[in-house]
């Protein structure tokens, strides 16, 4: 089977870049993108020779192709006009094969190739596939949130209110809250009051882009958290971006909040990064303040 053409249709490029899906989805949920591999050699193949030797019916680890070609997009900048054809052959692949880690790899390049052709796809792929493939598709939704791209809402809301993998309905939260659907605001407001403390930790990040006061109390704890109150598995390596993610939110929704326990932060030098981003709050407050205070 040999790769399609390029396609002409013209795709938006990936802004991605320190939302606050990416590295709290991973914070919280483990959500990593290799399950299984020990150890694989990097090659100098390009994403065609990848897209090649998956086509090839003579391949015999097309998984592996698969795993090379997700990272290799991930990390490289696919050139725009490529992408159409990069997403066809992506999906054709998709369709084509049973392996289900080769399908797992599809889906996360798939996801690194932002438009409303891929999105639609792996849409469309929520009610037939595996957890694991469904928590990178969520996750992938999350990331490219400003690219104004249609997402699955009613899907993503089932799956918020009515999944007990509580994985999944971490990524939903995030995803349904960085694109501000409306419809995820009174779920997540309930979750405040979850018996789970990553859905609560989770429901109070998303409510920052609804800037929605009842996150602030739960959002107080987390920035005053230490070790040592949480205990349990809670270390000051993972506190740390916690924190910083939630500085990093209320800078980019303009929410003017929580300022006394943000002062406290910046004078904490034990924790460098967040004390960074705690002064940096400060200093736009004190400079320009945000456009938009509620």
């Amino acid at each position: 089977m040999t790769a399609k053409g390029t396609g002409s249709k013209k795709l938006l490029e990936n802004p991605f870049i320190g939302n606050l899906i990416v590295p709290i989805a991973i914070i919280l949920v483990a959500g990593v993108l290799i399950f299984g591999v020990s150890k694989i050699l990097s090659t100098d193949r390009s994403y065609k020779d990848l897209v090649r030797e998956m086509h090839s019916k003579t391949f015999g680890n097309r998984w592996v192709a698969a795993y090379e070609l997700s990272k290799l997009i991930a990390t490289s900048q696919i050139p725009e006009a490529e992408r159409p054809w990069l997403v066809e052959n992506l999906i054709d692949l998709y369709q084509s094969t049973q392996d289900i880690r080769t399908k797992k790899f599809i889906v996360i390049a798939l996801g690194s190739l932002p438009s409303e052709q891929s999105f639609s796809f792996l849409g469309g792929l929520l009610d037939s596939v595996d957890a694991e493939i469904k928590f990178h598709i969520i996750a992938a939704m999350g990331n490219h949130n400003t690219l104004g791209l249609a997402i699955p809402e009613q899907k993503l809301l089932d799956i918020l209110i009515n999944s007990e993998d509580k994985t999944l309905k971490q990524a939903a939260i995030l995803t349904l809250a960085s694109h501000r659907i409306e419809a995820a605001r009174t779920p997540l407001v309930a979750f405040l009051a979850n018996d789970n403390q990553k859905i609560r930790i989770s429901a109070a990040l998303g409510l920052i882009n609804f800037k929605a006061d009842e996150s602030i109390p739960h959002l107080k704890e987390i920035l005053e958290a230490t070790a040592e109150k949480w205990g349990g598995d809670w270390s000051t390596e993972q506190l740390e971006p916690l924190k910083v993610n939630i500085l990093d939110a209320l800078i980019r929704n303009e929410w003017s909040v929580l300022t006394e326990e943000i002062e406290i932060l910046a004078s904490q030098n034990a924790q460098v990064k967040v004390a960074a981003k705690a002064r940096e709050v400060l200093n736009i407050l004190k400079n320009n303040g945000f456009r938009n205070k509620k």
